[in-house]
């Protein structure tokens, strides 16, 4: 759940250049780590790259209900940890809305109404966790009911001995980082995703678009595995599940390597100005139809 994984990635333009030239440091000096989402923005751009390393990004609700299915089937002792229910009917038009709001965080609430709202609203702002109402947990809470009852999902559920796997490895110099959301120790990797259409046409296009088999390589590569799976569902309750072996695991792995010599090559030259461009089989900059 760490990683950012189905966002679209949006480029802050008021990075200063400070705050860039900074980070281009680490980066030279390779004091940052690399994870399969931090690449597949450099697969989009240097300037993505940047914008996702600096980035703040704040979750849409198809993010929050996918993380939170995830949580639920991965772990779901953690959920208080990522989630939180709002005090019922509390508003911030009355001392007693800013109370029940404060008592949320243990705040004692000033007897000044004005107060008390503008710390309401400062430890709203403060709050790292998502905010879901009881509908949308009694959504998800179904659709993983139903989940658990899908043929492939089972078994993977079932087989799996790791749940939320850290994966940290070094690979041609760089630190790689990654969070699989479960394995089956020394056997196969496999990783949750929600999309707006299980179909196969948009399944394949959505593994593709996302690069989710160079993030099965990476994870793979750590682990130890020759196998990995993708479980798919969407909030109609449907559900596909695609394995993937090793051949194919080995093939984008080669293809992260790949990146990896692009990413150096951009390192050493500066390039991080660079767009789409930076991607051009072509000197200067265009693309062929």
């Amino acid at each position: 759940m760490e990683e950012i994984s189905d966002e679209v990635i949006v480029e802050n333009l008021d990075f200063s250049s400070s705050e860039i030239n900074a980070f281009i440091e680490r980066v030279e000096a390779r004091e940052i780590s690399l994870s399969p989402s931090s690449l597949r923005a450099f697969c989009r751009s240097p300037r993505h790259f940047i914008a996702y390393k600096l980035g703040k990004f704040k979750p849409t609700p198809a993010m929050i209900f996918g993380s939170l299915v995830d949580c639920l089937v991965t772990q779901p002792d953690t959920f208080d940890k990522h989630f939180y229910f709002p005090p019922e009917g509390a508003k911030l038009t009355s001392k007693e809305g800013a109370a029940a709001w404060l008592s949320l965080w243990g705040v004692p609430c000033p007897a000044n109404f004005a107060e008390a709202k503008s710390l309401a609203l400062e430890m709203m702002e403060r709050e790292q966790r998502s905010k879901i109402t009881q509908a949308l947990y009694n959504e998800a809470e179904k659709l993983v009911a139903k989940m658990r009852r899908n043929q492939p999902f089972h078994y993977t559920l079932e087989e799996a001995d790791q749940f939320q796997t850290k994966i940290t490895f070094q690979f041609e110099g760089w630190d790689i980082l990654g969070f699989a959301d479960m394995a089956k120790t020394s056997e196969w990797v496999a990783d949750l995703k929600m999309a707006p259409d299980t179909g196969e046409s948009k399944i394949r296009y959505k593994i593709r678009e996302e690069l989710l088999l160079q993030q099965l390589a990476i994870y793979a590569h750590g682990l130890g595995v020759h196998e990995a799976r993708l479980l798919f569902f969407d909030r109609t309750c449907h559900f596909r599940a695609v394995r993937v072996g090793d051949a194919d695991l080995q093939h984008w792995m080669k293809y992260v390597g790949n990146v990896i010599d692009k990413f150096e090559d951009c390192v050493f030259n500066g390039n991080w100005e660079q767009s789409h461009d930076f991607w051009s089989p072509n000197w200067d900059g265009f693309f062929n139809l």
